[in-house]
């Protein structure tokens, strides 16, 4: 069985997502002592039993959700898993691309603890937040942007699949893309993020990530490797970093990046991280996929 693996970003942790084998597996624990070392935090304890609020803030969120993804990513390979293709979905693209081999695990945790650090800063000092928008299409979602960001500060910041897009920008304009959204017959929902990511607010961010990326060599991937900052397979190491340092201030096209792995995902689709959002996304354009959270194919977990 050779399926694909997604990896979720910021938004799908949840207190108790570490457990059973990922913290009593001697080589899936590592990875949380490596995350703690790293950042001066006990991050299994974080995760197992943290404060949903703590556990929320931009940068332990980041290396909490990117220590659980490892830690499955592991046990899948320790028991002969392996991926036909991989991608991730923001903060998870780092995860991907350890996955695709591109960096190790502990490469990937301190990069992820710079971005974290990063993200977190460029935030405050911008305060911002994102808003999901579905029911409407593309072209209606940017008109309603453009129309709703005045002098403010607003962008289309992720196009998640075919039925939902998420904006993000200053609390007035999100206020006018709100009720534009639905007069014009649309859902919107505000999301529990701290701040207007993957908008140019978050350039400092990027050059914070891209100083620390000259530090390390990323190899050409092993497996296809699909980035949301293109949309497409990515097949040198130099553009793999490239997409990790500028999908930090540019849109997520994780429509995009699905429908070009749904034709690879003959063998299924494997959410490799906390939570399902991915495949829940997934199965909502793609009904016929189907799919698997690690824990399906890890024995005892």
């Amino acid at each position: 069985m050779r399926p694909v693996y997604v990896f979720p970003g910021q938004g799908s942790q949840y207190p108790g997502m570490a457990s059973g084998r990922l913290v009593e597996d001697r080589d899936a624990a590592r990875v949380f002592e490596l995350a703690s070392r790293i950042s001066g935090t006990d991050v299994a304890s974080l995760c197992r039993s943290g404060e949903p609020s703590l556990l929320a803030r931009t940068d332990l969120c980041q290396l909490c959700v990117a220590a659980v993804s490892l830690a499955w990513l592991i046990l899948l390979e320790k028991e002969g898993h392996r991926q036909r293709a991989t991608a991730g979905h923001s903060l998870g693209e780092y995860c991907a691309a350890c996955a695709a081999g591109c960096l190790g695990v502990e490469d990937t945790l301190r990069l992820v603890w710079v971005r974290g650090k990063a993200m977190l800063e460029c935030a405050l000092s911008r305060p911002g937040s994102m808003l999901a928008v579905t029911g409407l299409d593309e072209g209606t979602v940017r008109e309603l942007v453009v129309e709703a960001r005045g002098g403010g500060f607003l962008h289309l910041a992720n196009l998640n699949s075919e039925r939902q897009y998420v904006v993000a920008g200053d609390a007035s304009s999100l206020e006018r893309v709100e009720a534009s959204t639905v007069k014009r017959g649309g859902r919107a929902v505000r999301l529990k993020v701290g701040g207007a990511f993957h908008t140019p607010a978050f350039r400092e961010a990027a050059e914070v990530v891209g100083e620390a990326l000259e530090d390390m060599t990323l190899r050409d991937p092993a497996v296809p490797f699909y980035s949301g900052l293109t949309g497409t397979a990515l097949d040198d190491g130099p553009s793999v970093a490239r997409a990790l340092v500028e999908g930090i201030c540019s849109p997520v096209r994780w429509r995009d990046v699905q429908r070009a792995l749904v034709p690879l995902a003959e063998e299924g689709q494997v959410e490799v991280g906390p939570g399902r959002a991915l495949n829940a996304m997934a199965r909502r354009d793609y009904p016929h996929l189907t799919v698997y959270h690690a824990s399906e194919l890890v024995r005892s977990a």
